[in-house]
């Protein structure tokens, strides 16, 4: 019996895990329906933010992408992971507001949480949840009338925000210089010596 690949790289085991063959990792994968193309790119946009994060609380987010023309998918990697315990409320809730924290100091939006759990040394893992392009907002949070979404009051708009103690985590933020270097460095070099010059303000990195 032959199992199809999903995005040519996430075979089905059960209970939406896939094996993910690029890595040899187990990840979970969300798959929902298409979104309007006119929504798709802040779908997109946040997904992408989502792979430039890494955070001890949050799964990482692999891949995404659409199904044909009918379906989109998000895969997290959770290898290692397992059911909630039952008498661990008080740490699944504040693994849920150390996320979001993050997610909003990051101007992403965090969703509504659609699976958690802890890894074998007891640490809690959660993947962001299903983001409503559509509504403006996460599935399961209201807004109050005429306010902006949560997300940007944080680092989206340029407000600083407070994290609170133990939301540590890493974004990786996109330079255009990269992509000027990455294009000269590709590009099929003349005869003969080449010579690039890169120039940055003192601290740059």
């Amino acid at each position: 019996m032959s199992c199809s690949l999903l995005a040519d790289r996430f075979l089905p085991l059960a209970h939406a895990l896939h094996l993910d063959l690029a890595t040899g990792d187990r990840a979970w994968l969300r798959v929902e329906p298409a979104i309007p193309a006119a929504e798709g790119p802040r779908w997109s946009e946040r997904c992408a933010a989502l792979t430039s994060i890494w955070h001890p609380g949050v799964a990482e987010c692999l891949d995404y992408g659409s199904i044909g023309t009918s379906h989109r998918f998000e895969a997290y990697r959770v290898n290692h992971l397992l059911p909630n315990p039952a008498d661990s409320l008080f740490d699944s809730r504040t693994a849920h507001d150390r996320v979001e924290a993050f997610l909003a100091a990051c101007g992403i939006p965090p969703g509504a949480h659609s699976i958690e759990g802890t890894d074998t040394a007891g640490r809690w893992l959660v993947v962001p949840g299903a983001f409503d392009v559509s509504r403006g907002t996460h599935r399961g949070g209201e807004l109050e009338p005429n306010s902006p979404p949560a997300w940007e009051s944080g680092a989206a708009s340029g407000v600083h925000v407070r994290v609170p103690d133990g939301t540590i985590g890493v974004r990786l933020v996109h330079r255009a210089a990269y992509d000027a270097v990455r294009e000269r460095l590709t590009a099929e070099p003349p005869t003969g010596i080449s010579v690039t010059d890169v120039e940055a303000a003192a601290g740059a990195g």
